[in-house]
């Protein structure tokens, strides 16, 4: 028994010897890393796991925390996403002077010994924090698109890696994209490794295939690319051009806008949700948002809401040109939709211009106010016409407003200025119109025959009408003149109140009472030639 217990001590403080010889190992190369002791020194997985941890605390927005999250994802602990990897991602190039960096700056300093730190794999040319939070605004000032909305400051929302990431594989061919470019290059090494879907490719990751299951949590976070909606949306054009996705599509790119309903992925969802979802453009969209997916942006598609379905637009634009001949109609004259009958251009076109059709009624919800197309950028493509390009509406009851036509199909007012230089021409012409009659009138007065020229010389005898009448002179071509331009006069500030548009019928108002103030006194004879006297 007292062997047993000798034995005993003796093993124990063996054991606490090893133990604290250990420990002062594992401390020394943290601080003593030129230590010839260190050379096989591993740092602890739990120790790297805290200091990326302590990083990502202080600054959520940096790349190293969005390599992390994906490398959980496909649950790759090797190359580029060995966590070792990652931390050196940050404390070599990014940030370094981060107190989750210090551990790591001792254990790699000049000098050290501990293979760890050459064996370091991290990404080839990956851009510093702050080199991409550069980018995402130099991109998104030029142009917005989707992800700037999620930028606006660099906080916990700006994913710097993902947004910059998904930018440039938009749009690679920008300017800001170099810095992706080079990560991205063939010779580095993010290309080939498990984690560059999102990043350099738009390639499913084969680890989460989030189209046969969508309902795996791996997939929350996944991200159906803009340049795959695009190629979706594409299919669908090929086969039916003339479906509404196409002009929204056509719309969003020509304002620029890739945000809100002008999303690619939102446009995709209004044909595969609400109008075409049986076409082959739709089969990736209907996977990944099944029913039962966990896929966020499913959850965010920005549909148009009450948007008609291309068969109910051409429904109605027949209807409409049944019963009567629009513009637009042309395009739309065949039983079935065209390439050339573009239906929710037409039909829109055709609304605007006649909005209290009952084929309408569609447009009128479509165009609510409290509806998001509305409110957008392709707004004046389907609900408010741009002056430039409205057309008049006919409206037979008194009306405010400045877009009428005025005599001629070209005389429009446009802009405020334009209406404003309408109102004074038909202010001055109705003065004119007064001016016009004083003149007749005195002309009239001072050939009025006298008592001393009343002799049978100025008259002759017509046996057909059985009377003496005054011979024709020079007088008669004036006075039949000043008639015409009298009349004509009359007839044009006429239709001009027959606009019903407030402001021009006060022009005429206006225009002739000021005439009739300032040259009616000189008149003491009125002929009753007009239609307005």
């Amino acid at each position: 028994m007292k062997f047993l217990s000798t034995t005993t001590i003796i093993l124990f403080f063996i054991l606490i010897s090893s133990s604290l010889f250990v420990v002062k190992g594992q401390v020394d190369c943290v601080t003593q890393s030129n230590d010839a002791s260190c050379v096989n020194y591993v740092y602890p997985l739990a120790n790297i796991t805290a200091d990326i941890n302590s990083l990502c605390v202080s600054m959520p927005y940096m790349p190293v925390c969005s390599i992390q999250q994906s490398c959980n994802q496909v649950s790759s602990t090797n190359g580029i996403c060995d966590p070792f990897s990652i931390l050196g991602d940050s404390c070599l190039h990014d940030m370094p002077g981060m107190s989750g960096c210090n551990n790591f700056k001792k254990l790699c300093a000049s000098g050290s010994v501990v293979k760890q730190c050459s064996t370091v794999d991290s990404i080839t040319n990956l851009p510093t924090t702050m080199q991409m939070w550069a980018n995402i605004q130099s991109i998104c000032t030029e142009m917005s698109m989707a992800g700037c909305e999620k930028c606006t400051k660099l906080n916990a929302t700006c994913d710097v890696l993902p947004v910059y990431s998904t930018l440039c594989l938009a749009m690679p061919e920008m300017s800001q994209c170099a810095n992706w470019t080079k990560m991205c290059q063939s010779t580095g090494n993010v290309l080939s490794s498990p984690i560059s879907s999102g990043i350099c490719t738009d390639t499913p990751t084969p680890a989460t295939n989030c189209f046969s299951d969508p309902s795996d949590p791996k997939c929350t976070d996944y991200i159906y690319t803009s340049a795959n909606s695009n190629t979706d949306i594409s299919t669908l054009c090929k086969s039916m051009p003339y479906m509404t996705a196409c002009s929204i599509q056509k719309s969003c790119s020509d304002a620029s806008s890739t945000n809100g309903i002008c999303a690619p992925f939102s446009i995709l969802g209004d044909s595969c949700l609400h109008d075409m979802p049986g076409m082959s453009g739709c089969s990736n969209f209907k996977k990944l948002c099944a029913s039962g997916s966990v896929v966020e942006q499913c959850s965010t598609v920005d549909s148009i809401t009450n948007l008609p379905t291309t068969m109910q637009l051409f429904a109605g634009i027949k209807s409409i040109c049944t019963e009567m001949a629009m513009d637009g109609c042309e395009k739309c004259s065949g039983n079935s939709p065209t390439t050339t009958c573009d239906v929710l251009p037409v039909y829109s076109a055709l609304c605007m211009s006649m909005p209290d059709m009952s084929q309408c009624a569609n447009w009128t919800k479509m165009c609510s106010s409290s509806g998001q197309l509305y409110d957008s950028q392709i707004t004046s493509d389907y609900c408010v016409a741009s002056t430039q390009d409205a057309v008049p509406i006919m409206r037979m009851y008194f009306h405010t407003g400045i877009l009428d036509y005025i005599l001629f199909k070209s005389w429009v007012p446009r802009t405020d200025r334009q209406f404003a230089g309408s109102w004074f021409a038909i202010f001055f012409f109705a003065i004119f119109f007064e001016l016009e009659k004083t003149l007749r009138s005195i002309l009239e007065k001072r050939w009025a025959p006298k008592k001393k020229d009343s002799d049978d010389d100025n008259l002759i005898n017509s046996s057909l009408l059985k009377g003496s009448y005054p011979k024709f002179s020079y007088r008669d071509i004036i006075r039949g003149s000043l008639h015409a331009i009298e009349l004509t006069c009359s007839y044009a500030l006429m239709l001009v109140a027959m606009t019903f548009n407030v402001a021009l019928f006060f022009a005429v108002i206006a225009g002739v009472l000021v005439g009739n103030i300032l040259f009616g006194r000189y008149r003491n004879y009125t002929p009753r030639v007009t239609c307005c006297e």
